[in-house]
């Protein structure tokens, strides 16, 4: 069963033989790329060519985010664009009224669920357990009728 792979560390992702690794300051790691679904990398992350050929032909995309967990970008396998079929469907979306305003409600409600989840475990004040009823109850008068 392949798997989203986090890295949440600066570091370097390189190749040896046909084996990937992840290599920071205090750790070296080799990853399961037969069981990984996509790469997640969260701060700066360094890749070779090699690295890059390597994942395409794996066919596994890897996310760029700062920091704060903003998107920059992807790196997406040839494989998955050759048809121009995510395209075509993404346009489709966007020309559809409907469509567009369910996307954007989902975008909204899984933000809400991730502000939720962040506050949860970082909660150690009485007003951030209100701050989260008040996130909750308006999520659910939202989105509830969608």
């Amino acid at each position: 069963m392949k798997k989203e792979f986090y890295i949440v560390k600066d570091g370097v992702l390189y190749r040896k033989e046909n084996t990937l690794y992840f290599h920071c300051k205090d750790v070296k790691r080799a990853l399961p790329v037969e069981r990984i679904n996509a790469i997640y990398a969260y701060g700066n992350l360094s890749l070779s060519g090699g690295v890059i050929l390597f994942l395409g032909k794996k066919g596994i995309p890897v996310h760029f985010f700062d920091h704060y967990g903003w998107y920059k970008s992807t790196l997406f396998p040839r494989e998955t664009l050759v048809s121009g079929e995510m395209v075509v469907k993404q346009s489709a979306h966007y020309l559809s009224y409907p469509k567009r305003l369910k996307l954007a409600q989902k975008f909204v409600e899984g933000s809400a669920l991730n502000i939720i989840k962040t506050l949860k475990s970082r909660r150690k004040d009485s007003i951030i357990g209100e701050i989260i009823s008040k996130i909750e109850e308006n999520t659910k008068k939202k989105f509830k009728k969608y």
